[in-house]
């Protein structure tokens, strides 16, 4: 799983709104959103099932 950078950089410009306003900020910061990126082929391969509930509607398959 891994993060964008587009969520990475909106929530550094976040954090930076917050510090510069003089607001305490937490120790650790946890993204909202990651993404999962799967080869379906190999998952296959690997005997792994990948049922179609654990697909997102924001899903792009690649074959």
């Amino acid at each position: 799983m891994s993060v964008s950078a587009q969520e990475e950089g909106r929530l550094a410009a976040a954090l930076a709104r917050r510090a510069l306003a003089g607001e305490t900020l937490p120790e650790l910061v946890y993204p909202e959103r990651t993404e999962l990126t799967v080869n379906q082929d190999s998952a296959e391969k690997a005997g792994l099932r990948i049922i179609p509930q654990a697909l997102g509607k924001d899903v792009e398959v690649i074959r």
